[in-house]
Parts: C-alpha cells; structure tokens; sequence
C-alpha cells in the first residue's frame, strides 16, 4: 500500500468501501425471513374476506366496439365480504347523456371459496339487464383466482384476483 500513489490509495480503498456496502447492504435486504412471519393466504384470520387485487383481458376488444371509451378495464379490486359474497364498485364511467354512472355489482360463489377448490362466481348490479359469470379455480395457498368470464353484454375475457396482504407466503 505504501508504493500507491495517493489517487491509487484512494480509488483501493473506496472500491474496498463500496464492496463491503454493497455486502451487507445486499444481506441486509435480502436476508431470508423466518417461516413463521408469513402464512398462506387462506390461514389469515376472515379468509377470503378483504380486498382482491384484479386484473385480465377482454378477448374481444376492439377499439371500434368501445368508441368514446378509454381502454377497458376488467373490474377495479373486488371486496370479497364471505367465501359466498363480495361486491363491485366499478370505477366511474359516462353514460350516453353524460352523467355519472357508477353501480355496485354484488358477487356470489357457489359453491363457496376455498383453497384449491373451484371458482364460479355470478355478478349483478341492480339492474335485470347486466349479469357476468366467471369460472375458475382458487391456488392451493389461497393467494390467487385464476378464470375467465362472461357478461350479458357480450363481454368475454381472463379474469385473475390476487389476495391483497402486506407479505406474501412463497412455497418453498
């Protein structure tokens, strides 16, 4: 160390700096959480009572079926209530003499959620025009609905939820 020049010691010592950082940095945001702290989704106290993430794909969008409208979402998050209900509160939209239309669609399962079970859900608001049917499964650790779904509007499209938590359970 002693033959480096000064501008040599230095970079020697802020790489040597940055290494050891970067290791315990790395360790410290890394480092494996003990089993315990983290469960699967459907051994949460209420399951599958609480807020689902959603997300999918309408298979038959095309931008001259929705003119006026922006890109079309599935659904917002669905607040699951029971394994036998839920509801909906679809996100504002425009109706065709522009006011606000904004309905709650309520959800039953039957047969009721559980995990590894299947999925079929039927969704009506409080009109007798709209109803939507989906099918699918729920994962074994309770986390994801994977299906697909149908309206009376013609609507046909993958429907995926995932169960809103601060962490989640990683099988191993």
């Amino acid at each position: 160390m002693k033959e480096l020049e000064p501008g040599q010691l230095w970079s020697a010592v802020t790489a040597c700096v940055t290494i050891i950082a970067t290791a315990f940095g790395f360790g410290y945001r890394f480092a494996p959480m003990p089993a315990t702290d983290v469960v699967p989704c459907s051994e949460v106290a209420n399951w599958p009572a609480g807020t689902w993430i959603t997300w999918g794909r309408i298979n038959d969008w095309r931008p001259e079926k929705w003119e006026g409208r922006e890109f079309p979402q599935v659904v917002p998050d669905v607040r699951i209530l029971s394994n036998i209900s839920g509801t909906v509160t679809p996100r504002q939209r425009s109706s065709s003499n522009g006011v606000g239309v904004a309905r709650e669609v309520r959800v039953q399962f039957d047969p009721p959620l559980r995990p590894s079970g299947p999925f079929h859900a039927v969704s009506q608001d409080d009109t007798p025009e709209y109803r939507a049917i989906s099918n699918g499964s729920v994962s074994a650790d309770g986390c994801r609905i994977e299906g697909t779904f149908s309206d009376t509007n013609g609507t046909l499209g993958t429907v995926s939820y995932l169960f809103k938590r601060d962490r989640y359970y990683v099988d191993q």
